[in-house]
């Protein structure tokens, strides 16, 4: 049997997860068999009360993509829950197995400014491009609706379509986004069939190649950029 739903992290935002799923599915709005929480301590919040459907797995989260990527019939056929305190940890599983089949992997800083039409842009000390399209401080656990809250207008942008812009504009060669959108009672997901696509690309690209990787909701983004050779 695999899993519908895998959540990183059994701390507060996964217990969180896991009680909405539960309410979503007692409600009859949500149909689900199984959810798997990553946490490196299996003592964690969501491992101390655990359903019998949720099962904690005892990982460190960027070393879950060797695991997923071996049986992935177990694992990925559902929902990713990310941890918001983690964003990227998709980009970290997709380059370990780039590294793993023999390929060059050198972190760059991104290549050029920030876009200057958002509310909030900037590159971090680290290289990375942070990006978002909130013109204030969002309510806690929006699920980004069509309304945005603050202005009480329908939104006008789309954060998966602005980093694709930016990325080309920024003369980077290769662009692999990731989607956390709201799926049920408050919980965001990203498909696990998108990941798996994801890795069947890269592992089918002419090197030299820049590539960037975008975790990216409706109005918020991270993005990093490598080079492979």
């Amino acid at each position: 049997m695999s899993y519908d739903f895998v959540i990183v992290g059994g701390g507060c935002y996964g217990s969180y997860y896991v009680k909405q799923l539960l309410a979503a599915r007692s409600r009859g709005k949500l149909s689900w068999s199984r959810v798997a929480v990553l946490d490196h301590d299996p003592g964690c919040r969501v491992g101390l009360a655990a359903p019998p459907d949720v099962d904690v797995i005892e990982v460190e989260w960027t070393a879950f993509g060797r695991l997923a990527f071996a049986e992935p019939e177990l694992w990925m056929t559902g929902q990713l829950v990310p941890a918001p305190i983690a964003p990227h940890v998709v980009r970290h599983w997709l380059v370990d197995e780039l590294e793993q089949s023999g390929c060059s992997v050198r972190d760059v800083s991104w290549p050029g400014s920030p876009p200057e039409q958002l509310p909030f842009s900037m590159v971090t000390d680290a290289g990375n491009l942070v990006l978002s399209w909130a013109p204030g401080l969002c309510p806690t656990n929006c699920i980004e609706p069509r309304k945005c809250p603050l202005t009480g207008a329908d939104r006008t942008w789309e954060m998966p379509e602005t980093v694709a812009q930016a990325c080309a504009a920024a003369g980077v060669e290769h662009l692999e986004t990731f989607v956390c959108r709201h799926y049920a009672y408050g919980v965001g997901t990203i498909g696990f069939d998108r990941i798996r696509q994801a890795r069947q690309q890269l592992a089918e690209l002419a090197h030299p190649c820049s590539v960037g990787f975008a975790t990216v909701s409706a109005c918020h983004g991270l993005v990093d950029v490598v080079e492979l050779s």
